[in-house]
């Protein structure tokens, strides 16, 4: 007979799981560029589905929804990824932006919701300015397709 109860046990095995084994660069790359791949893909239907609102002069709720599920996703599976240590900072300053782009697509789908334009292309705004940055970041680290426009 034990003295721990199933919960308990569960709880122990756990713990017991070994940490995830950091990627190599290359891995590490190919598998962020798969994810930027997938978004870029998902970003055109969105587009193709949503054209007046590509603009992005005016609020539009289905679109912004979609750029919300686009950027959630990429940050759940970016946050997935386990950098090499020689790439750990730079891998968290990415996930920082990607984040950030993230609370910007929110931002702007409330603005949407309520109608309030303003405050839907100031969050686009912002969003678009965190590009540069999040490519660079890309770049530097090498990978390929997450280095430039969702369009390109």
């Amino acid at each position: 007979m034990t003295d721990t109860t199933p919960a308990e046990q569960t709880t122990k095995k756990e713990k017991t799981k070994p940490e995830p084994k950091p990627l190599t660069r290359t891995e590490l790359a190919a598998q962020a560029d798969a994810i930027c791949s997938t978004a870029k893909t998902t970003f055109k239907e969105a587009r193709d589905e949503f054209p007046e609102a590509m603009s992005e002069e005016s609020f539009d709720v289905g679109y912004s929804e979609a750029l919300v599920a686009i950027s959630t996703q990429g940050v759940r599976e970016f946050k997935a990824l386990v950098p090499p240590v020689s790439e750990q900072g730079t891998y968290r300053d990415y996930l920082d932006v990607q984040e950030r782009i993230k609370a910007y697509d929110k931002e702007a789908l409330e603005a949407s919701r309520a109608e309030d334009n303003e405050a839907y292309l100031l969050a686009r705004e912002r969003r678009n300015l965190a590009d540069p940055e999040r490519w660079g970041l890309a770049a530097e680290m090498g990978f390929d397709v997450c280095s430039g426009p969702e369009g390109a």
